[in-house]
């Protein structure tokens, strides 16, 4: 089933984790491993560009590779959307109050600050 944007009636968007859950320390921890750097370092170096990340001023792909880079590696294509499923909390662990607005019959899609996701 489609729709156009004629017939969008709402948008809800998730900030803080409203519908979704954010990265667990799990998840914290594989995104420094995928990068081959220690939590702390990855941490800091996350937070340094993320605002400009989250206003689309560059894509996933380049926001992981800068900071893959900063540590000596380099990520594949294959691993960019396994940074941005891990960060995204996007992994299936929605709050339940996500599964009663599906059951209210309102659409619901997983946007990023990406084009075309």
């Amino acid at each position: 089933m489609t729709h156009s944007l004629s017939q969008l009636r709402s948008v809800i968007f998730d900030y803080g984790g409203v519908l979704t859950f954010s990265p667990t320390d799990r998840d914290w921890q594989a995104l420094a491993d995928i990068v081959g750097a220690p939590f702390p370092l990855f941490h800091e170096e996350y937070w340094r560009s993320r605002n400009a990340y989250d206003m689309a001023q560059f894509d996933s792909a380049t926001y992981w590779r800068n900071i893959a880079s900063i540590f000596g590696n380099k990520l594949t294509d294959v691993r960019i959307p396994v940074m941005w499923a891990l960060d995204s909390g996007d992994v299936g662990r929605r709050r339940s109050e996500a599964t009663l607005v599906e059951f209210y019959s309102i659409q619901v899609a997983h946007m990023s600050q990406e084009k075309g996701k």
